[in-house]
């Protein structure tokens, strides 16, 4: 910009460089033409210049303005705290932004520039009332938004995606992602990275293709390695993409939430769902087994029947002690006291002692049939077929790795016992199937005392001990 020196009712002429006439028309005409409103004033604070944006601004003339008094214009003195940056500039010289509420017009805000002339001092401003509300009822919006976020998980980003990838996070997109606030714009790439290894690949391609493609909608799940914790976390994200009319993507609008939970019990559904198949598969082999070698070993139809159904109770009550810990395992004690409480009587004829046993699904239905079958077969022949007849049942464990299991069955008080001519389904289910099931050793011995059973097996990881219980 030329300095100009402002002459009243002449030329004014350029002070430095080539001579250069401009007529006051000609200034005025420029002056009126620029947005800002303007004025100056000269040293003795004497208002030089007053165009159209001024007069707007303090509802009076041109004519009127011209020659009076700035204090007197804006109603202050000199000396006065809102006079403090007019004085300022014209005594140093340096030019200087401000922002501040407008004298003359109360209610409203001005932003402009005080700058020196070579003789006075230039003013520019403009009402920056309705964009400073506007900016206000933005952020307030914005804060608003936050917060709802905030209450709905919900993280939203915006990507410029006309020249590269420009990202703007949301507050809670970063809370989500494990991000700084300094994250905020983060490159591309820095998404990217936080994808977790097994997703990264799938999810960039995908994303590029929709991209590049004619979608408007892109939709994906994926893992994150969050940063701030390292932790993996589910994110499902959702977005619309705004496109030219050549159909090139320019915007990216969407929306991130934190899906872990529910893809961890959509991953538990799976697991158990097959679980369940497999169980129901062998709880079928299982019964088509019992019913067979029932009705194989049974001398009559009414005695198969009821060693079926004494059978198939056993495995009931198994099941439910499972089903009660969904499935995680079961303790031996339940396990045990569940065999014996059928048969127990008023009398309490068995004795239980032992440690509390964490056992595996699959342990826990092996031990409980054979001890149906224990019990079965001292109910018919054996300890309790006798009023004074008892059966004590004791385990421990030897600590590992892996935990060694010790459990005994012993009889004593019943009738006589005499080693059988044949093994029926019973004695095979304890020997044979146990041992298999719990990879270990079942001795079955017909002591004239009374029959005595020692289990000898490794529990798998599942088995833990707890604290002794009381017997």
């Amino acid at each position: 910009m030329l300095p100009f020196r402002l002459s009243e009712g002449h030329d004014c002429e350029a002070s430095a460089g080539p001579a250069v006439t401009v007529s006051r028309k000609l200034l005025v005409a420029i002056l009126d033409g620029i947005e800002d409103a303007f004025y100056a004033v000269d040293p003795d604070w004497r208002v030089a210049v007053f165009n159209r944006g001024a007069e707007e601004h303090f509802g009076i003339g041109r004519d009127d303005a011209i020659g009076r008094s700035l204090w007197e214009l804006l109603g202050i003195g000199p000396h006065d705290e809102a006079a403090h940056h007019f004085v300022e500039v014209m005594e140093t010289r340096t030019p200087r932004l401000v922002e501040a509420d407008s004298i003359v017009r109360p209610g409203r805000l001005i932003a402009g520039r005080l700058f020196p002339l070579p003789e006075g001092l230039g003013i520019a401003f403009r009402d920056v009332t309705e964009r400073r509300r506007a900016e206000a009822a933005l952020r307030q919006r914005e804060t608003e938004l936050a917060h709802v976020q905030r209450i709905a998980g919900v993280g939203g980003l915006q990507v410029d995606l006309r020249d590269g990838f420009n990202n703007r996070r949301s507050p809670e997109y970063l809370r989500l992602h494990g991000l700084p606030p300094e994250a905020e714009n983060e490159p591309h790439e820095a998404w990217v990275r936080r994808i977790h290894p097994d997703d990264r690949e799938q999810t960039q391609r995908e994303f590029r293709e929709t991209v590049h493609g004619d979608a408007r909608r892109y939709e994906a799940e994926y893992r994150i390695v969050r940063p701030s914790d390292g932790e993996v976390r589910w994110i499902a994200a959702t977005a619309e993409i705004e496109r030219d009319s050549s159909g090139k993507a320019i915007r990216l609008v969407g929306a991130h939430r934190d899906v872990t939970e529910r893809a961890l019990a959509q991953q538990r559904q799976r697991l158990l769902i097959n679980e369940l198949n497999h169980r129901v598969k062998n709880t079928l082999a299982t019964v088509q087994s019992i019913a067979a070698n029932s009705m194989r070993t049974a001398r009559t139809t009414q005695e198969a029947s009821a060693a079926f159904e004494e059978r198939l109770l056993a495995l009931s009550r198994a099941h439910n002690v499972l089903t009660r810990e969904n499935w995680a395992g079961a303790s031996l004690r339940e396990i045990v006291e569940g065999a014996a409480n059928p048969y127990a009587g008023p009398g309490g004829r068995f004795r239980i002692e032992g440690v509390n046993v964490r056992l595996s699904p699959q342990t826990a239905l092996a031990l409980a049939m054979a001890l149906q079958e224990l019990a079965t077969n001292a109910v018919k022949y054996g300890a309790l077929s006798s009023p004074t007849g008892s059966v004590e049942i004791a385990w421990s464990t030897m600590s590992g790795p892996p935990t060694n299991l010790h459990l005994r069955w012993a009889e004593r008080g019943g009738p006589p016992v005499r080693q059988p001519e044949r093994r029926g389904f019973g004695s095979r289910l304890i020997e044979r199937s146990l041992a298999t099931d719990l990879g270990g050793q079942v001795q079955l011995t017909f002591d004239p005392e009374g029959v005595v059973c020692t289990v000898e097996a490794r529990l798998p990881d599942e088995g833990s001990v707890f604290v002794p219980v009381e017997t």
